[in-house]
């Protein structure tokens, strides 16, 4: 494929978008780098979405820079990436949601970052999650400590896959795409179009904060509730990682394949869990028990009623509470009580330097990794007396 030198294709699904795609398109017009095509298409918009997209299309071009807009009957974002894929003509490549924006010198400084480092294909930066409302900070983004590669890290969650964060080159793009498509589902497509990069090139770092992630409530990625809705998501993108691997497994060795199938295994049991103690509503969960045993039985490691010694989970906080209701309601297993650093203050908590193997097995949530592997390795608990899976993910990926 022949691409045109120092243009930055953009493309931009977009449905229903009337509330917040001037914004959008005003980022774009203040890029102090003009050399863009910008492909927006429209997946069958009801709204003024078209009317405002097209308005944008003459000051675009008086500002240096090429709009191209396509309209199609509604598909989902995979469906829309995969048109404006077919007119990607730039060396360099991104993709975004119409909701989020850009710094004046994203484009810029990634075009220079890649054009400086000509054995690279993937840049990337740092950004901000902000609120819809008013556009405040709520949280960092792309400054997560790498614990493997980077293609393992997004791969398993530890990196962001927030795609304004990330530049490729085309050319790196389309050899990892069989004939510019991706695989068509309603989650996944940053998987398919950013994993096979991150895996057979290399990247490049800004750390400079330049894409805004807007959270909104109705956005589709936000406004999926109800645990079977979330066990189909979680489908869904196990569907999508696999077809990734699939993809790229000429260039895997077979160890290091089985190796990332094994881990990922272990990633979508943590991952589906969380979502359960999400949806702790019980009416619900009685409607998938078998579902619900398997994961919570996989990720404690064991049958909790097979389990010899008292039980105590890590963490008096509400999500050590939905393990506690978990365990009864669906085991009928009663736990001995919390360790907590704040046990003074939390009922039925003891202290951390409390803790025995002798008797006591422990279940750590996910989201306290960090705080409790160095005491527990002081107590001298071993793997069989802790469940604490994401610690057993991080062990094996640093292998």
């Amino acid at each position: 494929m022949q691409v045109k030198e120092g243009l930055v294709s953009i493309m931009v699904p977009c449905f229903n978008g009337e509330n917040y795609i001037e914004r959008f398109f005003d980022s774009i017009l203040s890029q102090s780098y003009t050399k863009i095509q910008l492909i927006f298409v429209d997946d069958g918009s009801t709204d003024r979405t078209e009317e405002i997209a097209l308005s944008y299309v003459d000051r675009l071009a008086g500002a240096g820079m090429r709009m191209e807009y396509y309209r199609k009957e509604n598909g989902g974002a995979a469906s829309a990436i995969n048109v404006a894929l077919q007119h990607v003509q730039g060396e360099y490549c991104m993709w975004m949601d119409a909701d989020d924006y850009l710094s004046k010198d994203h484009i810029g400084m990634k075009v220079k970052a890649l054009s400086d480092n000509p054995d690279a294909q993937v840049v990337k930066c740092r950004g901000v999650l902000v609120r819809e409302t008013d556009l405040t900070e709520i949280a960092k983004l792309g400054t997560e400590k790498s614990v493997g590669t980077l293609f393992e890290d997004v791969l398993f969650g530890y990196q962001s896959l927030c795609n304004g964060l990330y530049m490729v080159r085309t050319e790196a793009l389309f050899s990892a795409l069989n004939d510019r498509k991706v695989y068509e589902t309603e989650v996944g497509q940053n998987f398919q179009l950013l994993l096979p990069v991150l895996y057979n090139g290399k990247i490049v770092e800004i750390q400079d904060e330049m894409f805004f992630y807007v959270m909104r409530e109705e956005s589709h990625s936000h406004n999926i509730h109800g645990l079977e809705h979330w066990k189909k998501r979680q489908d869904l993108i196990d569907e999508v990682k696999a077809k990734v691997l699939e993809s790229i497994h000429i260039r895997m060795s077979d160890g290091y394949r089985k190796k990332i199938e094994d881990l990922l295994e272990l990633h979508s049991v943590i991952m589906r869990f969380e979502d359960i103690l999400r949806e702790i509503n019980y009416e619900e969960q009685s409607a998938l028990p078998e579902y619900i045993r398997d994961i919570a039985v996989r990720w404690i490691g064991k049958d909790p009623k097979t389990i010899q010694k008292q039980c105590y989970i890590w963490g008096a906080s509400s999500k050590g509470r939905q393990i506690e209701a978990l365990l009864e309601n669906i085991f009928d297993v009663r736990i001995s009580g919390y360790i907590d650093s704040n046990w003074k203050e939390k009922t039925g908590s003891i202290s951390p330097e409390q803790m025995d193997p002798a008797y006591m097995h422990v279940m750590v949530p996910l989201f306290y990794y960090g705080q409790v592997k160095e005491t527990l390795d002081r107590k001298g608990f071993t793997d069989a007396d802790v469940s604490y899976p994401r610690e057993q993910l991080l062990r094996r990926i640093k292998k």
